[in-house]
């Protein structure tokens, strides 16, 4: 995972064991939290960047609005997973005109140590 703020001239970089949860626990308790209307994207037919000939929000039409029950929410949750990152190591990195800093922190090892940019 890769992030970067603009401002700060910071940049992070993390190293994560992922663990994909469909269709368990995990997520059949985290389903049951979504608010009715995030439950909406999860009702496609197609998946997200499927090419299409026309606009369109990928739904049917009849469940194009907000206009449908918690029921026929329910058909989304077929497309919804949970990802869970442990992460294992964080690298850091300062951009600056003077001369950039790097870092690198292991996670498991409680291990640090500076890096050359």
């Amino acid at each position: 995972m890769l992030f970067y703020d603009k401002d700060e001239k910071i940049q992070v970089r993390l190293k994560v064991e992922a663990i994909i949860n469909h269709n368990n626990d995990i997520t059949k308790q985290s389903w049951e939290k979504t608010q009715h209307i995030s439950r909406k994207c999860y009702l496609v037919d197609n998946g997200p960047g499927t090419e299409s000939d026309i606009p369109t929000s990928g739904l049917k039409p009849e469940l194009d609005n907000f206009d449908y029950t918690k029921e026929q929410s329910e058909e989304g949750y077929k497309n919804f997973t949970v990802i869970q990152c442990k992460i294992k190591s964080i690298e850091w990195l300062y951009l600056a005109a003077k001369g950039h800093r790097r870092a690198r922190f292991e996670i498991d090892s409680n291990k640090d140590t500076w890096l050359v940019p």
